[in-house]
């Protein structure tokens, strides 16, 4: 390993058996040399040592050097990466468009998780584990939090969290496992079927904004067996049928086929109760009936 010391002395003055400077008389500075070869010596020895006995790299090693004889001040250590800091510091890194959707989806969550700590304590990566989870709902629940919204600052936690470990911010996995999200619990109720003159009320309640394209929804999954997310590809084309079908909407008493999204759904040819003006993806269905 070459390592600058910084002293100048002229070959006739340097011992190469002893590797330090001949000793003269009324030469302070040659003596004063040999000192601070003396403590580099001592200093060398001391990292070797240190090192287990030279496993370290030889830029370690001029590094611990230079802290040694003072040629270079230690760094400041940074102060940790909290759990808030990282998650900011995620969002500065992505694109805006979609540190804006991001955003948007962490608002809620975000001031939940910096109420508790705020009054619970902050909390480092380290700290997060199943017990933490379990305070964390409690807390929660005092404060009235819907299910769906406590699952969603259980689910962002994880997530950012499982980030900063790939990213190898912390290596604690005590969070991982199934069952991190609270179960929705399921009343036991019995099932309610409406008849064709309730049916019939519904279609002709006088509703607007979002309680008509609910009832819209309804009645439209009423007729046709469908779930509200394949409703927009649902068309008029599928309920017309020759008139010898069902006399209500002309259509077969079989069952009709439709492909939203390259996926077949069966559903009754009657639709008496759900003949409403279906317009294309997009849109949301009006209350106007469809012809007979």
């Amino acid at each position: 390993m070459l390592y600058s010391t910084g002293f100048a002395i002229r070959p006739s003055e340097w011992s190469f058996r002893m590797q330090r400077p001949i000793e003269k008389e009324r030469r302070p500075d040659l003596w004063a040399i040999r000192r601070q070869l003396d403590d580099l010596d001592a200093q060398c020895r001391a990292i070797y040592i240190e090192s287990e006995y030279g496993r370290i790299g030889v830029r370690d090693f001029k590094k611990k050097l230079d802290l040694a004889i003072g040629r270079c001040e230690p760094e400041k250590e940074k102060p940790p990466l909290t759990f808030f800091r990282f998650v900011e510091q995620e969002l500065k890194e992505m694109r805006p468009q979609d540190a804006g959707i991001l955003l948007r989806r962490l608002h809620t969550p975000r001031r939940y998780s910096a109420g508790f700590a705020r009054e619970k304590g902050s909390f480092s990566f380290d700290d997060v584990d199943w017990n933490f989870r379990l305070r964390l709902i409690d807390w929660l629940t005092a404060r009235g939090v819907q299910l769906g919204y406590g699952n969603k600052t259980l689910s962002i936690l994880r997530q950012f969290m499982e980030r900063a470990r790939r990213k190898k911010l912390h290596a604690n996995t005590k969070y991982q496992g199934s069952g991190w999200l609270v179960p929705q619990k399921k009343a036991l109720s019995a099932p309610v079927s409406l008849n064709p003159a309730e049916l019939q009320a519904l279609a002709d309640l006088k509703l607007t904004g979002y309680l008509k394209k609910v009832l819209d929804l309804f009645l439209i999954g009423a007729g046709t067996g469908s779930v509200s997310a394949t409703t927009p590809a649902i068309r008029p084309i599928i309920f017309t049928a020759p008139r010898t079908g069902c006399p209500s909407c002309r259509s077969s008493p079989r069952k009709r086929t439709f492909r939203p999204q390259s996926r077949s759904i069966f559903f009754p040819g009657c639709c008496r109760y759900s003949k409403r003006t279906i317009t294309p993806r997009r849109q949301s269905p009006t209350r106007n009936l469809m012809p007979g």
